[in-house]
């Protein structure tokens, strides 16, 4: 029979503490401190990045990290790795 761990030995997690679910190689889903889930992409995954300036999203991008805050992210035309992290809704999958 299959014994659960004793309580006591659980990792104490503070109220807000991101905690990570996966449940696909390609996509997580993280809990927020809200409560609500967030995406997280798998590196690799191709994307588009929104402009600072303009505002609008621009192909061509792959995740190359995963942060705590987001994401870095390489351009795939010459495998440059942008030298800025791109908050979560700054990058969205390409569909």
């Amino acid at each position: 029979m299959e014994r659960f761990p004793d309580p006591s030995s659980r990792p104490d997690l503070a109220v807000g503490t991101s905690v990570e679910v996966r449940v696909s190689a390609e996509r997580a889903m993280e809990l927020l401190s809200d409560h609500s889930p967030r995406q997280v992409l798998a590196v690799g995954t191709l994307v588009e990045v929104r402009g600072h300036f303009s505002g609008e999203c621009s192909g061509g991008f792959e995740i190359a990290e995963v942060t705590h805050d987001g994401y870095r992210v390489r351009r795939l035309a010459d495998r440059y790795l942008l030298p800025v992290e791109f908050l979560d809704h700054d990058v969205r999958p390409v569909s």
